[in-house]
């Protein structure tokens, strides 16, 4: 039903200052840890490498964002490790080939087991 094609590192195209890190707010370290994966489905075939450029700039301009948690997750070192980015086909030209008008994506565990680690 679905396959992974590619998995990439995505890092900033332009270095961070290596090594520095950034104290994270109350507020942000009241959300850690917490991951959102992010599902993103293209009626049509995508430019993955245009889309792995485009987040290679963006990154530039938020070093936070490819950089690791660190001090108990009270800080963000700015190492430029990157975003880990998947691209993944599917034998179906549909969603609503699941069987649902309104899909959902998480209410299929199938579809949840293969694309969410």
């Amino acid at each position: 039903m679905l396959s992974v094609v590619e998995t990439l590192r995505v890092k900033p195209c332009t270095p961070s200052v290596i090594g520095s890190k950034m104290e994270l707010s109350a507020l942000c370290r009241s959300m850690i840890p917490c991951f959102t994966p992010i599902l993103l489905f293209y009626p049509k075939p995508l430019d993955f490498k245009l889309l792995c450029e485009s987040l290679s700039r963006v990154l530039v301009h938020f070093p936070p964002l490819a950089g690791s948690l660190i001090e108990g997750g009270s800080a963000v070192l700015l190492n430029d490790i990157g975003v880990e980015i998947s691209l993944a086909q599917s034998s179906v030209s549909s969603l609503t080939d699941f069987g649902d008008d309104d899909f959902d994506v998480f209410s299929h565990d199938a579809i949840k087991q293969e694309l969410i680690p």
